[in-house]
């Protein structure tokens, strides 16, 4: 059972993620298409490509999404927002995922695996979340969290 304990759900974080304490770029996991998408594709595996910019301590994975209204080909306008640490805080701030154990980067390293969502039983907006990640090729880990 130790290593189910190891792997064992925690909960998401909701907050304003400081953009200085980014370590990469962002990197997009999912395109969504709402006016086509069915709903079993809401939930979804996605691989994960994060290339490290400064070193530092991975403590956390953060997500945030990007909406954008393009009406420009039916005569309106194209509008867009991001939910990103880089840009104006909105109220739907960024999820952070902490990881159990921090992990130390370099410049220069690659954070890869991937990253899968399944909706809540109950509340369907809400999501559980699982990275399992490497480093340089190197298997580190599997965590899940949960935003129920």
């Amino acid at each position: 059972m130790r290593s189910l304990t190891r792997n064992a759900i925690k909960e998401a974080s909701i907050e304003v993620v400081p953009q200085e304490s980014l370590i990469s770029a962002p990197a997009t996991l999912q395109v969504i298409d709402v006016t086509s998408i069915s709903d079993a594709q809401l939930d979804f595996t996605a691989p994960l490509a994060l290339n490290v910019t400064a070193a530092g301590q991975l403590c956390s994975f953060v997500i945030h999404f990007d909406t954008i209204f393009d009406y420009a080909a039916k005569g309106g306008v194209r509008t867009a927002f991001t939910t990103s640490c880089e840009a104006m805080p909105t109220h739907w701030k960024q999820t952070a995922l902490p990881l159990k154990e921090p992990l130390a980067v370099a410049a220069g390293d690659r954070i890869s695996g991937s990253v899968t969502f399944s909706r809540g039983l109950e509340y369907k907006r809400a999501y559980n979340i699982s990275v399992a990640y490497e480093v340089n090729g190197s298997h580190l880990g599997l965590q899940m969290w949960t935003t129920e």
